[in-house]
C-alpha cells in the first residue's frame, strides 16, 4: 500500500459582525496579489457551516459567482459564526516518506 501524501488540513473559525437581518453575501478572495488572473484556491474550502444565535444557517452558492455564498442572517443574531476547513496541497517534500 503506498503512502498518501501528507496534506495539511486547517480548521478555520471566524465570527462575523452583523447589523441586521436579511440577505447577506460572503465572498471568497477572487483576486490575489501577484496573480494577473482569478484565480483564488476556492477548491481548497471544504465543509462550510454557518450559525447564527447557536442554530444552522442555510447558504446556496451563488449560481453566477463559485466565489460567492449567499444566506439570510435570521433576526435578532449580531453576529455569524462560520467554520470550515481548507485543504492545502500535498507537501512535495512528504510525498512517498
Amino acid at each position: 500500500m503506498r503512502p498518501t501524501p501528507a496534506r495539511g488540513i486547517f480548521r478555520v473559525r471566524q465570527t462575523i459582525p452583523v447589523a441586521r437581518r436579511g440577505r447577506l453575501t460572503l465572498r471568497y478572495p477572487e483576486w490575489l496579489p501577484g496573480n494577473h488572473a482569478p484565480r483564488g484556491p476556492i477548491a481548497s474550502i471544504a465543509g462550510l457551516k454557518v450559525t447564527g444565535n447557536g442554530r444552522p444557517v442555510a447558504w446556496r452558492r451563488d449560481p453566477r459567482d463559485v466565489f460567492a455564498f449567499d444566506l439570510d442572517v435570521p433576526s435578532r443574531a449580531r453576529d455569524l459564526d462560520v467554520a470550515f476547513q481548507h485543504l492545502s496541497p500535498p507537501s512535495p517534500t512528504r510525498i512517498g516518506s
